[in-house]
């Protein structure tokens, strides 16, 4: 999958002064690096930033009007998930994909966002699945009137965004069990490994914008009504959640299972190396005996001296197999 901002497909995506992309999203009509400077009386307006632009950060810090606490949260080094309520608006970061994720461990960037009423500001330092996503929908006229149906579709992106990677987690585990199914066990093993450290970040990270995103879902409470579009992104939201720890359930299953075929097959060679070695240890010690090389030894002139070892020999075997008989080892 191609990054959005390798493919500019509209003047939306320009990346000039920091700024990757601009909507003002009464009309959906993309903006360009003009809107930084200007008012729009169109609807909010959509800044979408790259924050490993230089000139972005000093956007930010000299125009861009912010409350101190979103500043702080908007340029923090080392952001940690979670969600604010400003007097001037809403702060957060949040867990997404990157846009080329396939499976990485490491495939997960910080979305940060500032919202109020004439404007979103989100930043990013690698392109996000989620994000480029509603940047899509926006393009084909999807209907987003505020800064509130803003939260709503991203919420519905990520939890879609999140959703389709859990789908392709599903398939390659269904293929890993088709696989142990079939006796591929061994080869198996190293892929569920991998497979389930995927999943341990993955669960953290859902779950962690979860819990931000809880902030939402308990200001909603406080006014009674029907469902709302909100409660129901974040439903969706916990549903891809509840997928996600089912997904991480099977593996672990699985792995037990493998481990199980494992332990049960080093048992059997066990077995069989124990049951080999008991019956050729009499043989062991009576070879050994003949080999001393000393006087005095039974049939050493004897000219079928050799015949009767060998019949004591194979008389010591089978009684080894008689004993293991008899005490049901075998």
């Amino acid at each position: 999958m191609q990054s959005s901002d390798a493919k500019q497909p509209s003047a939306a995506l320009r990346d000039r002064r920091g700024l990757v992309w601009s909507y003002a999203l009464g009309t959906a009509a993309p903006r360009d690096e003009d809107s930084l400077d200007e008012d729009v009386s169109d609807g909010p307006l959509w800044l979408h930033f790259n924050l490993t632009d230089a000139r972005a950060r000093s956007w930010l810090l000299e125009r861009a009007q912010l409350p101190q606490a979103a500043l702080a949260l908007l340029l923090d080094p080392r952001p940690r998930v979670r969600l604010t309520l400003l007097d001037e608006g809403i702060a957060g970061v949040v867990e997404d994909l990157h846009h080329d994720f396939h499976g990485d461990p490491e495939g997960f960037g910080e979305l940060r966002f500032f919202i109020d009423e004439r404007r979103i500001i989100s930043i990013r330092r690698h392109p996000l699945r989620a994000v480029d996503l509603l940047r899509r929908r926006i393009e084909a006229r999807l209907c987003v009137q505020s800064a509130s149906d803003w939260i709503v579709h991203f919420i519905e992106a990520l939890a879609n965004s999140f959703g389709d990677a859990v789908l392709e987690l599903v398939f390659q585990v269904d293929a890993l069990e088709d696989d142990i199914v079939d006796g591929a066990g061994h080869a198996s093993r190293a892929k569920l490994a991998d497979l389930r450290r995927l999943l341990v970040r993955f669960r953290r990270h859902v779950n962690a914008d979860r819990n931000a995103l809880a902030v939402l879902r308990m200001r909603e409470q406080e006014e009674p009504s029907a469902q709302s579009p909100l409660r129901s992104a974040l439903d969706h939201l916990d549903g891809v959640a509840l997928d996600l720890d089912l997904v991480h359930e099977r593996v672990r299953l699985l792995q037990d299972e493998v481990s199980g075929i494992l332990a049960e097959a080093t048992s059997r060679n066990l077995y069989v190396l124990s049951v080999v070695t008991t019956v050729l240890l009499p043989t062991t010690v009576i070879t050994g005996l003949w080999g001393m090389n000393v006087g005095g030894l039974p049939f050493e002139h004897h000219p079928h001296g050799f015949l009767w070892v060998a019949l004591i020999v194979l008389g010591s075997v089978v009684l080894s197999l008689v004993l293991l008989r008899g005490t049901r080892a075998l």
